[in-house]
């Protein structure tokens, strides 16, 4: 249900009516407005005898004059602004001011419409998102700089290095949002593929690398290449003795013998 509202001149001439001699029974019933309700109108804008005022001047006038001494606080805080500023100098002033005075308090007094005011907020950049900006392109720039290995308390070191006052912890937050980690690499080590490296192999060439006709003498290596996209590669290649030349090579993210010279040609 609606709660019904009445002008100031209904509840004034309410109260005329009751002064005049008119009982509250009788407003009720006419006009369809509550006894406590009338009562209350009665309080609040029955003149005083002798100064001729109600409770409801005062009121209003003590609104005003808050109203005025907010205002009057608002441009002693600004005393600085001049009928000439940027939209830069008014929207500082409304932000310094918002802890003592409304939005739409500040804009009426400089005379600066709200939506405006909104409106330039959008595009508005802070001095701290301005600062996270500048330091979020010096933490990629150190990240990359050393390969992608230096985490946040190096990443700290380096920025306090360079003059820049920041916590662990802001670093810490502009990492995750720029999705830098770093990469740690685990020391390679020989693992045992099965057990081939437990047999004795019979020493054919006996260290007698000479030759006299292509083909007659093969010889083999593989080595391990550390590759941007694929991580540890491995290179296989057979080689003749007599000519020198590569005749088969293979590269596979396997370090099994069988694969790599199995494959191989």
């Amino acid at each position: 249900m609606t709660k019904q509202k009445y002008s100031v001149d209904f509840k004034k001439m309410i109260v005329k009516l009751y002064q005049d001699g008119t009982p509250v029974a009788d407003l009720t019933n006419e006009y369809g407005v509550a006894n406590v309700t009338i009562y209350k109108w009665i309080n609040l804008y029955k003149e005083e005898k002798g100064s001729g005022t109600s409770k409801a001047d005062v009121l209003t006038l003590q609104k005003r004059l808050n109203q005025l001494e907010g205002e009057n606080d608002i441009l002693k805080s600004l005393n600085h602004i001049r009928k000439k500023v940027s939209s830069d100098d008014w929207q500082a002033a409304i932000d310094t001011n918002l802890k003592q005075h409304s939005i739409k308090e500040t804009c009426k007094v400089l005379l600066v419409p709200r939506s405006t005011y909104y409106e330039q907020q959008k595009d508005h950049v802070s001095l701290q998102a301005e600062r996270r900006k500048t330091l979020s392109q010096s933490i990629k720039r150190i990240y990359f700089t050393h390969r992608q290995v230096y985490g946040t308390p190096k990443i700290l070191k380096e920025l306090h290095k360079e003059g820049k006052i920041v916590s662990i912890n802001l670093v810490q937050r502009l990492m995750r949002r720029l999705a830098l980690k770093s990469i740690t690499r685990r020391k390679w080590r020989y693992q045992q593929v099965n057990d081939l490296d437990n047999l004795d192999y019979p020493n054919i060439l006996s260290q007698d690398f000479s030759t006299t006709a292509p083909n007659q003498k093969w010889c083999a290596d593989i080595t391990y290449i550390h590759t941007k996209a694929d991580g540890w590669c491995y290179l296989s290649i057979v080689q003749d003795l007599y000519s020198r030349k590569i005749i088969a090579h293979k590269l596979n993210d396997c370090q099994s013998c069988e694969r790599h010279f199995t494959t191989s040609f």
